[in-house]
């Protein structure tokens, strides 16, 4: 399909050799000016770094050995509010994997590898897939932090759980609404319930997103880090400097950051971020 000044995706490959990432600048460039990923690029492995979601409402019910925690850790083809410019969707694919290697996933209180409440390979943390999305139950331990889970749970201080993974396959494209992320393929590490289920890392979404528009990560924090010690910046240096101020211009919406948005605090944390990051690389490129 034409787009700028090329017939498609190949010919602005073919047409851009010269460039560090020619794949890399096309599908920015595609996304620029047609609104969504070239098909070419929406589907790539990867393996990067570990990454957080979080679901709302979590229970304690009684089985027939004592207390028994149960609830979902993730929810499939539920599409998420925005994160960064796009919204998130969990494919029902996405955990087939590492249910079907027995992967030796932990559950633990607030991701805090010192509080462990349950474990897949000793049997008290259980997870499957049902209807509605990844399902677990964990025998919540005696310890301390087990009985203190129970009783904040009990009073509804805590209702809400994350998980951590690793994307080994995503999906872009578009919605008619924007840019919808799918995890097809994920690498589950562990479930927590979570006094404040936590929203996604902010470099792991922002490397996702650089990385789909040809931006170099460790260029750019490079570039940074010698601006702040007063060092000159090269020509390419820079251009990957303003090619990151183009990006982040796509993702900040045009009201202010967090208004009118149900996650208060977190929204506006993550608007503000990304604000600052820009007017500093705006300084930088002049």
């Amino acid at each position: 399909m034409p787009f700028g000044d090329y017939a498609d995706f190949a010919d602005c490959v073919a047409k851009n050799g010269d460039k560090e990432s020619p794949e890399g600048f096309c599908a920015w460039l595609h996304f620029q000016t047609m609104g969504q990923w070239p098909t070419e690029v929406k589907s790539k492995a990867r393996s990067g770094a570990i990454e957080r979601r979080a679901v709302p409402a979590i229970e304690v019910r009684q089985g027939d050995d004592g207390k028994i925690l149960v609830g979902h850790a993730a929810v499939f083809d539920e599409l998420s509010d925005p994160i960064y410019g796009f919204r998130e969707r969990v494919a029902r694919t996405a955990f087939d994997k590492t249910l079907a290697d027995g992967a030796d996933v932990r559950a633990l209180f607030n991701h805090n590898p010192d509080h462990v409440l349950g474990r897949t390979k000793s049997g008290t943390l259980r997870l499957k897939v049902d209807a509605r999305g990844l399902a677990f139950e964990i025998d919540i331990p005696n310890t301390t932090a087990g009985n203190d889970l129970r009783e904040l749970v009990r009073r509804g201080d805590i209702s809400g759980v994350s998980f951590q993974f690793y994307a080994i396959q995503d999906n872009w494209g578009t919605d008619g609404e924007g840019t919808v992320r799918t995890l097809e393929e994920v690498r589950l590490v562990d479930i927590s319930p979570a006094t404040f289920p936590a929203y996604p890392q902010s470099d792991v979404a922002l490397r996702s997103i650089f990385g789909r528009a040809g931006i170099d990560w460790n260029r750019l924090t490079g570039a940074v880090a010698a601006q702040r010690r007063g060092q000159p910046l090269g020509p390419t240096e820079l251009s990957t400097v303003r090619q990151t101020v183009e990006c982040l211009r796509s993702l900040l919406p045009s009201a202010p950051p967090g208004a009118g948005h149900p996650e208060g605090i977190a929204a506006q944390d993550d608007g503000m971020r990304l604000r600052r990051m820009k007017l500093e690389l705006e300084s930088i490129g002049g």
